[in-house]
């Protein structure tokens, strides 16, 4: 029988003996679960922290606790579905709030109270404002035409004189020829802010009325320009060109959520007011008095329960028509006197009393 040629190969014995030990450590260590490496510092916390807990155990089963009650109980699934709704909510808001903080900041115009500027005269945009305005060439159009919404224009009109017991919406029924951003009334200094997201809206509206006049509720009021036009920042800007209004609409709502319900999810957001609230073709319409509020309100709502089977969109901006008479808007009275939110705003820190 022919031998077969076998190479052999010359170790040192050291080294033999090594590759046998390591051998049978492979082998023992064979059907063995997994070993995981943690610093040596963790390692001990972990120990101190066991033995703790062992002592808990035996302190509480010694003062006469089960052992059922110290065995971890299941997760419920209500709150599990809650808490992922909570964060969704809160990663929303996050992402707001870094937009925000990585947008130039600008000097912000700030409407409430005395602090806005009222004493103006009848001033009309010189050219150089014109030529200063940022005209934004690729945003979706409106009514046929460009969407510009420049962050700093002349876009503010102020409203003197105002009949008293004058609400907000009593001021957007008679304001027609664009979107608005913002809307303020001053109960104090009875007088209203309405900024427009376009110059060119804002012009027209204000020719129509020195043309024509303009009357609240019966009475004739008195409209110039304010010297500190509201400024619309980059993130409310970007939200605008994608189509944000002031407007909520909830679709398809489910018939149990009454107008009540909507009113107390939103009554916790500061600065937010409801216009007015409508229920049409099986759809609520929630009309507020800025963009810039808006936002926080579809946030809020979108993160509720109650809402998660309903799509809530921006809806039209009621003001965003062709220019009408100047006469009285539509007869429509709100749910509740925007007025008196305002009052009860003011009495309470922010918050509105629930009637």
């Amino acid at each position: 029988m022919a031998t077969p040629n076998v190479e052999l190969v010359a170790i040192r014995r050291d080294h033999l003996e090594t590759l046998i030990r390591q051998a049978r450590i492979n082998h023992t260590n064979q059907g063995a679960e997994p070993a995981i490496r943690i610093p040596t510092s963790q390692y001990i916390d972990l120990t101190q922290s066991k033995l703790h807990y062992d002592n808990l155990c035996r302190a509480l089963l010694s003062g006469g606790l089960s052992m059922e009650l110290l065995q971890p109980s299941p997760p419920d699934p209500k709150e599990v579905e809650k808490s992922a709704i909570q964060r969704s909510a809160l990663n929303a808001l996050f992402l707001n709030v870094q937009n925000w903080r990585s947008s130039p900041k600008e000097p912000q115009q700030e409407v409430a109270g005395s602090s806005h500027s009222i004493a103006s005269d009848h001033h009309v945009p010189s050219n150089r404002d014109k030529e200063a305005k940022t005209v934004w060439q690729h945003a979706p159009p409106s009514h046929g035409q460009e969407r510009r919404c420049p962050r700093e224009c002349q876009r503010t009109i102020l409203f003197y004189s105002l009949p008293h017991g004058a609400t907000l919406w009593d001021i957007t029924s008679v304001v027609f020829g664009g979107s608005l951003c913002d809307v303020h009334l001053s109960v104090d200094e009875n007088y209203a802010v309405v900024s427009f997201n376009e110059e060119e809206s804002a012009i027209q509206f204000y020719q129509h009325v020195q043309e024509n006049g303009l009357s609240v509720k019966g009475k004739t009021v008195t409209v110039r320009w304010a010297k500190s036009p509201h400024v619309i920042t980059n993130h409310i800007r970007n939200q605008i060109l994608r189509g944000a209004t002031r407007n909520i609409v909830i679709q398809n709502c489910n018939p149990r959520i009454t107008e009540a319900d909507i009113r107390n999810d939103l009554d916790h957001i500061y600065k937010l007011i409801v216009v007015d609230i409508s229920f049409k073709d099986g759809n609520w319409h929630i009309q507020t008095n800025s963009i810039h509020s808006a936002l926080f309100a579809k946030t809020c709502l979108c993160s509720r329960e109650k809402y998660k089977d309903h799509t809530i969109t921006w809806g039209t901006d009621e003001c965003d028509g062709p220019i009408q008479g100047t006469g009285e808007g539509p007869s429509k009275k709100p749910a509740r006197d925007a007025w008196e939110v305002i009052g009860d705003r003011r009495r309470n820190g922010g918050r509105a009393e629930k009637k």
